[in-house]
């Protein structure tokens, strides 16, 4: 059944054009095996909460927000690792969540800006 979503979420990118994927504990878990194979659609990641530890080496910017039963898993590979005083299943109706993901997306805009007006230069 993962893999199936899996699909689904590449083929709504393929549509969508490029895009960042946001993600809470499963979704952010498919958000972030994205992020380690080659998608051409797939801007960054911005996981909450992601079920996943060690080192990762995604091939797009990689953010993660983690509850307070998550700190305990160690992860490497992240541009950011952000820790909130907040129950897993609250992460994402958490409002410092929420401007954090808006700061990252704005983030990951203001890159993808850049690296488009250097290429047309």
């Amino acid at each position: 059944a993962v893999h199936g979503e899996l699909d689904v979420l590449a083929n709504t990118l393929r549509e969508l054009g490029r895009a960042v994927v946001v993600g809470h504990s499963l979704g952010g878990l498919q958000a972030v095996t994205l992020a380690l194979a080659d998608n051409p659609h797939l801007a960054g990641v911005i996981g909450l909460g992601s079920p996943v530890a060690g080192y990762l080496n995604p091939r797009v910017p990689y953010f993660e927000a983690r509850s307070i039963m998550g700190w305990a898993l160690p992860l490497f590979g992240p541009v950011e690792v952000k820790r909130f005083l907040v129950g897993h299943a609250t992460l994402p109706f958490c409002s410092a969540v929420q401007r954090w993901v808006v700061e990252k997306l704005e983030e990951l805009a203001d890159e993808n800006t850049n690296r488009l007006s250097h290429k047309s230069n």
